[in-house]
């Protein structure tokens, strides 16, 4: 019986839990990180087709190191392989058809040029607010800097068995990481919401939903600068840089817009999104 539950769980894209290669996971602990696990491979999934666009090859991830972070009820986990192998699992699949589990992750990892470390945090602040809060931070490798501005940054749990992303870059967030999303880095002004709805009405798409995803305040504070490794895709120019430095906008003047759509997103939809006034960039994410 335990075996052909296995063999069902992993057709169906789960991990295994009691391969004779690797450690084993008690029943009981498994149950408690399966939401988890899904979370991780989605903000994996979000981090490769946000962060670094979706290009569809292995340059999107590979040369960066990643750093996922237990915090609450999951830094107290004695095995915790089976979330680097979704974190790994959902940053391969925008490129690979990989069969990522338990025992291979490490090796498809390196294969990939990916980088991954685990970091238990037992911080009695943030235990407090979430049970199973998971941090997956992203630096360049070779970067001697860990600051807070030099990493990309998605942060998320998992309550009641729904899934939620509480942190994207910069941006405090909260919202499911399911379906297709277009989410829009743009300046924080009157009117921004209804000229998107009229580019996606136009081409027959429809909103699902809408959050307004607004600056984390540890970056409101200070000189604006033009961020470079932050939300913004590597195909934007330093002109236009240049051009949203002109502008002169103050820090807080920046949103996310995090919109779930039904609808056939093409060249032309991204196109019409990216020459709407005021907005920074844009990327389609498919969960």
């Amino acid at each position: 019986m335990d075996v052909c539950t296995q063999v069902l769980e992993i057709l169906r894209g789960g991990l295994p839990t009691s391969a004779v290669n690797a450690p084993i996971i008690l029943p009981e602990q498994y149950r408690k990180l399966q939401p988890s696990v899904a979370l991780v491979e989605k903000m994996g999934r979000l981090y490769s087709q946000h962060f670094a666009g979706g290009s569809g090859s292995s340059a999107v991830v590979g040369g960066r190191t990643f750093e996922l972070v237990y915090h609450g009820e999951l830094a107290g986990m004695p095995n915790t392989k089976p979330l680097l192998a979704a974190l790994v699992k959902g940053l391969v699949a925008s490129f690979s058809d990989s069969n990522v589990n338990i025992v291979n992750a490490t090796q498809i990892a390196k294969e990939k040029g990916i980088t991954v470390s685990e970091t238990h945090a037992h911080d009695s602040a943030r235990n407090q607010t979430y049970v199973n809060l998971v941090s997956l931070r992203s630096y360049p490798d070779g970067s001697s800097s860990r600051g807070a501005g030099a990493a990309q940054v998605i942060e998320g749990y998992a309550s009641n068995k729904r899934l939620y992303i509480s942190r994207l870059g910069r941006f405090n967030a909260a919202f499911s990481p399911e379906g297709t999303l277009i989410i829009l880095h743009n300046y924080d002004q009157p009117g921004k919401i209804g000229g998107v709805g009229t580019v996606l009405g136009s081409h027959g798409i429809n909103i699902r939903f809408m959050q307004v995803a607004a600056l984390s305040s540890e970056f409101r504070a200070g000189e604006w600068t033009p961020p470079t490794d932050d939300g913004l895709q590597p195909s934007r120019s330093q002109d236009s840089l240049a051009d949203v430095a002109t502008q002169q906008q103050r820090p807080g003047d920046e949103a996310l817009m995090i919109l779930g759509i039904a609808g056939n997103v093409d060249k032309k939809v991204m196109d019409d999104l990216q020459q709407a006034e005021g907005v920074l960039d844009v990327s389609v994410v498919n969960l």
